[in-house]
């Protein structure tokens, strides 16, 4: 669909869009470079500037913001992991609604529901460097980048856990 503002001659403040007073964006969205030289310029854009600047204590604007608003970002991010976790499972659910993959199972609980390595490989999903196994929102981030490879499915933790009994059982046996 093309820009509405493709036919206009002038920026909002009336500067003329000839090629010497436009900047183009990778997108294709025309910007006024007048307005972009007198926004450099403006308390605005100091005051932006001055959140990345470092602190007296060796710390960014930005990171002593972060530390006074801890409860405002924690909120934020636990609503980003939940949506992210529901994206995950229900991607790795029967027909991609979120529930439990064992056959006659209807946990839809997502507080009960985990993602499982169908073939017990999770010892390959190790970051370079580091000991530990990914799990919680590591592995459904990892999944997410990856394209949501295959090799996983949704159990609740009921059946995640039979599947870890049953093994044992078939491992003792042998």
């Amino acid at each position: 669909m093309p820009n509405q503002h493709t036919n206009q001659t002038h920026c909002k403040r009336g500067h003329e869009f000839i090629p010497e007073n436009i900047y183009t964006d990778k997108r294709g969205s025309r910007y006024c470079k007048e307005c972009q030289k007198a926004y450099r310029q403006s308390p605005e854009a100091k005051e932006s500037r001055e959140k990345f600047r470092v602190s007296s204590e060796g710390r960014t604007y930005r990171s002593i913001w972060t530390a006074k608003n801890r409860k405002r970002v924690r909120a934020q991010n636990n609503l980003g992991n939940a949506k992210l976790k529901m994206e995950v499972l229900s991607h790795y659910s029967v027909g991609g609604t979120l529930g439990c993959c064992w056959e006659g199972c209807i946990v839809t609980d997502v507080d009960m529901l985990t993602l499982d390595h169908i073939n017990d490989d999770g010892f390959k999903h190790i970051l370079p460097g580091k000991r530990q196994r990914l799990s919680g929102i590591a592995l459904h981030t990892w999944a997410r980048i990856n394209a949501f490879p295959e090799g996983f499915q949704t159990l609740c933790a009921n059946h995640n856990l039979k599947k870890r009994i049953n093994k044992a059982r078939a491992d003792r046996k042998q």
